[in-house]
């Protein structure tokens, strides 16, 4: 278990047996399910070094360590320790809301073909609760029953344009560029009337410089290929 001391709460975090994500607010005493939107899982060489500073982890049991960064460390290593090495390669490069995707991958295990082929629309599956504005407590188990579908499927279920085209511009999307504000103003630029540049089309990478464009309305009618 995952033990986290936030500004504002308390979390904890268990794999095993089931993947549970649970919080206390303060001057509360009851657990309650949530969904973290901080990273838990980084890239080995980056994890020490980026460690949100807010955060205030601990393994459970954890060893008396002094340094904090090493007591930090443990706990990240613990957790990561429990996750299978296939779902960690595919989560660890999102820089946000990594949980949902975590465990819809165990939930829905046909979702790693979604997530090898276009790993940015998985993630937005799993996080479907910011783009169809619905109470989060529901996305998981939406989100399990459209893992089966077509991508071009799960775009329209999402608010996206249902086609092919978009799939591929889906694929050009890095995770590290994942957000909900950045791929909400995707979304919102594709609706009708606005339509997005056909420069656009071309690019090989959507970063997020790119995508951050796309969404502003005041910018992206004066951009150019």
């Amino acid at each position: 278990m995952l033990a986290i001391e936030g500004p504002l709460s308390r979390m904890r975090l268990q794999w095993k047996p089931t993947p549970v994500a649970e919080e206390m607010l303060p001057n509360e005493r009851t657990w309650l399910p949530f969904l973290p939107e901080f990273r838990l899982l980084r890239p080995v060489e980056t994890a020490l070094s980026e460690q949100d500073p807010r955060l205030t982890l601990t393994a459970s049991p954890a060893p008396m360590l002094q340094d904090s960064a090493e007591k930090k460390g443990l706990a990240f290593a613990a957790f990561r320790a429990e996750l299978p090495p296939a779902l960690i390669s595919h989560v660890e490069r999102f820089s946000n809301h990594q949980w949902p995707l975590l465990v819809l991958l165990h939930e829905s295990p046909k979702t790693l073909d979604l997530v090898t082929a276009t790993p940015v629309l998985a993630w937005c599956l799993a996080n479907n609760h910011y783009f169809r504005e619905r109470p989060s407590k529901t996305s998981g188990l939406l989100a399990i029953m459209h893992s089966h579908q077509k991508q071009r499927n799960i775009l329209e279920w999402l608010g996206f344009p249902g086609t092919e085209a978009l799939v591929r511009l889906m694929r050009k999307i890095p995770p590290e560029a994942a957000s909900p504000t950045l791929l909400n103003g995707l979304r919102l630029a594709l609706r009708p009337p606005d339509t997005l540049p056909v420069g656009f089309l071309h690019l090989k990478t959507i970063n997020a410089g790119v995508l951050a464009l796309i969404g502003s309305r005041a910018l992206c009618p004066f951009l150019s290929p």
